[in-house]
């Protein structure tokens, strides 16, 4: 190539976060909001959400914190969605990163923590590096019948750009 851009994983986390925030706002946009009369006849709760990605091998809490703020700004412009922080997910899951990291991985875990939260879905998972790239793994656990209802694992190779528009 004749020009390489070169960010660090600082620029990025920042740039990742960005990005969320601004698609959060995006939705909330007085353009797309329903008139109150509408709202009125046509009202239907919010699904209630909590999403968290968790670092695993190679990357640090600070770009998976910005990996969560992206995926909770996606999710956000899908509209009709009440998000549980990512804050009172984690807190709900233990100080200890290990247990985290365990709990992730157990349908039943995330089951009991989301019954906890009154949440309807739990989107969970962890971010790593892997010989190519980067490599993640998502899961989505309905909360009411404690089926896995999604699940996503993806190795991608490139640079954090090509990781994030895979989320």
């Amino acid at each position: 190539p004749l020009l390489r851009v070169v960010v660090s994983s600082r620029h990025m986390a920042f740039a990742l976060r960005w990005v969320g925030f601004m698609a959060a706002v995006l939705c909330a946009s007085p353009g797309m909001a329903q008139s109150v009369s509408d709202a009125d006849s046509t009202r239907v709760e919010p699904e209630r959400v909590a999403i968290l990605i968790l670092a695993a091998s190679g990357v640090d809490a600070e770009l998976a914190d910005s990996l969560t703020e992206l995926l909770i700004g996606v999710a956000a412009t899908r509209g009709n969605l009440f998000i549980v922080g990512k804050e009172v997910l984690q807190a709900r899951l233990g100080q200890d990163e290990g247990r985290s990291l365990e709990c992730i991985g157990s349908a039943a875990c995330l089951g009991r923590v989301g019954v906890e939260l009154e949440v309807d879905q739990v989107v969970a998972g962890t971010v790593g590096r892997s010989r190519r790239g980067w490599v993640y793994n998502l899961n989505r656990i309905d909360i009411r019948s404690g089926d896995l209802v999604g699940r996503a694992f993806r190795e991608v190779s490139g640079d954090l750009g090509e990781l994030a528009a895979s989320l």
